[in-house]
């Protein structure tokens, strides 16, 4: 397998990179396939990489089967005794409030990569490097 490290260094919207080990995997279950269908499915994956929205689509999928038991973990977290662990995680009871009322998440993400491009054209001018 040969490749560059703009596959393995892909960022998504929270800059997360792609990573080595998941290329490697996803390598591995292609075996068999042609080389060009293997790659259009790795750069597919690339483009596609979104685990932070994957891991809020689990816990709004989770919320939603179990809604009789869910419960989220009661404060106090770390420092924090007033406000539910959850949001201090996210930094926002909206996000809590969105995967509690099945509110559309690739909505919020649309939002939120509106904010990072607002960030990262903000913050320009005082990087050291990009």
């Amino acid at each position: 397998l040969l490749y560059s490290d703009g596959v393995t260094e892909a960022l998504d919207g929270f800059q997360r990179d792609f990573g080595e080990e998941r290329l490697i995997g996803l390598w591995r279950a292609l075996a068999g396939s042609t080389a060009s269908a293997a790659v259009e499915r790795v750069m597919t994956d690339v483009q596609t990489f979104r685990p932070y929205a994957t891991t809020l689509a689990l816990l709004q999928d989770i919320i939603a089967e179990h809604r009789d038991r869910f419960e989220w973990k009661k404060p106090p977290y770390e420092y924090v005794t007033d406000h539910p662990p959850i949001d201090v995680l996210t930094g926002d009871p909206a996000l809590r409030e969105a995967l509690e009322t099945g509110s559309d998440l690739r909505e919020i993400e649309r939002r939120w990569r509106k904010e990072i491009a607002a960030f990262e054209r903000e913050s320009r001018a005082f990087r050291l490097y990009d």
